[in-house]
């Protein structure tokens, strides 16, 4: 199912970070970061009767480190357990587990030769409503080049598979993207971002709505429907 839904943004209010090194001679982080937002449309809905928003809380902590190194590349491995709690709507509260992989490597150790990476990674995400229950696998390439000393260009395609307790939330996309930065003074970079994605998401509407606009998204995932939180 392709359904468009109106847009999501989240504004961080206040986020602080750390990390260090937990281990001597061994290349292993710590990183712990909080933030507060707010969600301008947590019922992922397309019309305006329906759209909702909640601020909430978040805490991620994030440990690891290079698991292999050669000659031409290196495996970096890390697992994050996360916490995220809502003012209002309770049943999106949620803590998650993610296992990430990442290998990047260089046929050419010159400055400006590019470099590849490949990634996997595997998120257990649980809500206080079970139906939201999730897997998410997640696979990625990435090309990165130096163009200069100033500019850097990186692109990269990604497929994300969610499978969840509630087939409604049972997503499936791929997304592209590229990126290009440039370093404008010693302190300051421009970061610039065009990102392409495709694939499944879930809305919601009222039953009123749906009647009114004749079906719309409400009968397009009536065959996986589920109550709402």
């Amino acid at each position: 199912m392709t359904i468009r839904h109106a847009p999501r943004y989240a504004l961080a209010l206040l986020v602080t970070t750390g990390s260090q090194a937990v281990l001597a001679d061994v290349d292993v982080f710590l990183d712990v970061d909080a933030s507060l937002g707010l969600d301008d449309n947590v019922t992922r809905a397309q019309e305006n009767v329906d759209i909702e928003y909640d601020s909430f809380a978040r805490v991620n902590s994030t440990v690891g480190g290079n698991l292999w190194r050669g000659r031409q590349g290196s495996l970096n491995g890390g697992a994050t357990l996360g916490l995220q709690k809502f003012s209002e709507y309770d049943g999106l509260n949620n803590y998650s587990l993610r296992l990430a992989a990442n290998y990047v490597f260089a046929f050419s150790a010159g400055i400006n030769a590019p470099w590849y990476g490949l990634d996997a990674s595997y998120t257990f995400l649980e809500f206080d409503s079970f139906l939201r229950d999730s897997d998410i696998y997640t696979v990625g390439a990435t090309v990165g080049y130096r163009i200069d000393d100033q500019t850097n260009l990186r692109t990269s395609l990604n497929y994300k598979a969610r499978e969840s307790e509630g087939v409604a939330f049972d997503t499936e996309n791929i997304s592209w993207f590229v990126n290009i930065d440039w370093e404008l003074t010693r302190k300051q970079t421009l970061y610039t971002t065009y990102k392409l994605q495709t694939g499944d998401v879930f809305s919601t509407a009222s039953v009123a709505t749906a009647f009114s606009s004749g079906g719309g998204p409400w009968l397009a995932i009536a065959s996986s429907s589920v109550p709402k939180d």
